[in-house]
């Protein structure tokens, strides 16, 4: 959240730092990354793109930590790391504290496993009251639907400026 737009801002000269320029966006995993960058930092994204997001970890808590890929991130509901890490905690908190919420673009295919765990994110945003797009169509969990989708996102940012 601090280095990557600073490492970026070396190597393009004169790119902005203002949070009303700066945009996060990934997909699958890099979907959950891109949200929790700008819902943990929302000082600094002024936009934020999740493509297939896996947005809710919570109920693979288990298989994760028997893998070894997650410690006890997701354990209790009150623990720091949970209320740090938890998308749908993270979203309420900033909610309940007041805090600007980026621009949030949102798609996944109606094919893909993750379009449960996509819907119940925006229906959280929905009763909330946060403003967002969120969008589901055809396609699956792959660079074929990906692909298409980010041009999608780029315009759609570039045209709010």
């Amino acid at each position: 959240t601090k280095e990557l737009p600073r490492v970026c801002r070396g190597y393009f000269r004169g790119m902005s730092d203002k949070r009303e320029d700066t945009m996060v966006a990934g997909l699958s995993m890099g979907g959950y990354g891109a949200v929790k960058c700008a819902l943990r930092c929302p000082d600094r994204y002024g936009y934020c793109a999740s493509l297939s997001g896996a947005l809710d970890l919570v109920p693979r808590k288990d298989r994760l930590c028997a893998e070894g890929v997650l410690d006890d991130t997701f354990d209790q509901i009150d623990s720091p790391m949970r209320q740090q890490n938890d998308l749908f905690l993270l979203t309420e908190k900033n909610k309940k504290e007041g805090l600007p919420f980026p621009q949030l673009y949102l798609w996944c295919g109606t094919e893909d496993g993750l379009l449960e765990e996509n819907r119940r994110f925006h229906r959280l945003l929905q009763d909330q009251n946060i403003p967002h797009f969120y969008e589901e169509s055809e396609g699956n969990h792959s660079w074929k639907w990906w692909d298409l989708h980010i041009q999608k996102v780029l315009a759609a940012f570039a045209g709010k400026k």
